[in-house]
């Protein structure tokens, strides 16, 4: 699978594609392209969102934190939970995490 452009409403997500969201969302396409050799996990060797999963990982970095599962794996093609989408979410630098920062009168 090379990952779709677009979800339909209320089909599952995966892992790989909701992080390839986040990285576009941000701006760091051009990165994760640059990067799509990488192996940020065993399990993403040769995966169409290897560059991706690489980008996510390093700003999650930058909070001490990883994407990774416990034993060092992703599973880039395992549906994304809810709770997983949330924990992602949070993870990521507060720069990065602002939305709809305008400022109120």
């Amino acid at each position: 699978a090379c990952g779709r452009a677009v979800a339909a409403v209320g089909e599952p997500i995966s892992r790989a594609e909701f992080v390839t969201l986040i990285v576009r969302a941000f701006g760091q396409e051009p990165a994760a392209k640059a990067m799509a050799a990488t192996e940020p996990f065993p399990d993403v060797r040769g995966h169409w969102a290897s560059g991706y999963i690489t980008v996510a990982q390093r700003l999650v970095q930058q909070q001490g934190a990883t994407l990774g599962l416990p034993g060092g794996n992703f599973r880039p093609d395992d549906p994304l939970t809810g709770p997983e989408a949330a924990a992602f979410l949070m993870k990521y630098p507060p720069m990065y995490r602002r939305c709809g920062s305008a400022q109120r009168d």
